[in-house]
């Protein structure tokens, strides 16, 4: 079996992704295994997605400039795959709950991220180092700076 380089696997990535959205520059976060799940509010029940995959934080080189792409291998019901695309933005509220990472988009939906390897869900939302003066997490804190821009 032949192991692939770090920056090999981001190359390949971004080639993936770029068929996907030919507008995505870089990519911040990795997560080889996510599930979606959506918090019905008003049953206070979460609902699992058909959203299954490997997670991507991405940079855009156009408007919106971030998002978050599960390259989606769970939908069974047509033969084309439906990736599950969020756009960060101002109105994107987070909260990390290892391996849980739960948020509010604009419209008001509750999504909760489940990420099957717990490293990689603290490796994705670790706590900020001693010389940052805050305690959001990566994730959190790169969703914080990408909508204040």
């Amino acid at each position: 079996m032949v192991k692939l380089k770090k920056d090999e696997i981001k190359v390949h990535n971004l080639m993936v992704l770029k068929r996907i959205d030919r507008f995505i520059e870089d990519i911040f976060i990795v997560a080889s295994h996510v599930v979606l799940y959506e918090l019905m509010i008003d049953v206070n029940q979460y609902i699992r997605k058909d959203v299954e995959g490997s997670l991507f934080v991405v940079k855009r080189t156009c408007q919106p400039v971030f998002r978050i792409i599960v390259l989606n291998y769970q939908n069974k019901i047509t033969t084309s795959i439906l990736n599950f695309i969020e756009d960060i933005n101002g109105d994107l509220t987070c909260e990390v709950k290892s391996p849980y990472f739960i948020y509010e988009n604009a419209k008001g939906k509750v999504n909760v991220v489940w990420f099957h390897n717990p490293v990689e869900c603290e490796s994705a939302t670790n706590r900020s180092n001693n010389s940052c003066n805050t305690t959001r997490t990566r994730l959190t804190r790169l969703i914080f700076l990408l909508t204040r821009t």
